[in-house]
C-alpha cells in the first residue's frame, strides 16, 4: 500500500481531455469537470498549486477556475482558432492593465 501525505501532493494539472468510450472530449464540456476537480483538491490540499485547463476560451473561465483555487492556467485548443485567440489575448491584456 502506498501512503500519500499532504506534503507529497503539491501540484496538479486539470484537464485537457476527458476519456469516453467513443474517444476524448475537450473544450467547454470540461469546465464542470475541471471545476469539480479543483474544488475537491483545494478542499483536501489547500496549499496545492493547480494548473487548470479545459474549455478556456475567455477570461470568464479563467476567473471561474481562479475563484475555485487554480493559480495557473493552460490554454491549448484556443490556439487552433486565431480569431478566438486574438479576442482572448485582448481580454487578458486589458484585464492585466487594470491590476
Amino acid at each position: 500500500m502506498i501512503n500519500i501525505t499532504n506534503k507529497d501532493l503539491e501540484n496538479f494539472i486539470f484537464s485537457n481531455t476527458f476519456s469516453t468510450t467513443s474517444g476524448g472530449i475537450s473544450g467547454p464540456y470540461l469546465i464542470p469537470y475541471t471545476s469539480k476537480l479543483i474544488t475537491i483538491v483545494k478542499n483536501k490540499y489547500p496549499d496545492s498549486e493547480i494548473i487548470a485547463g479545459g474549455g478556456i476560451r475567455s477570461m470568464d473561465t479563467i476567473n471561474i477556475y481562479q475563484h475555485l483555487g487554480a493559480s495557473h492556467f493552460s490554454i491549448s485548443t484556443l490556439l487552433f482558432n486565431p480569431l478566438l485567440f486574438a479576442t482572448f489575448y485582448y481580454q487578458f491584456y486589458r484585464d492585466l492593465k487594470k491590476q
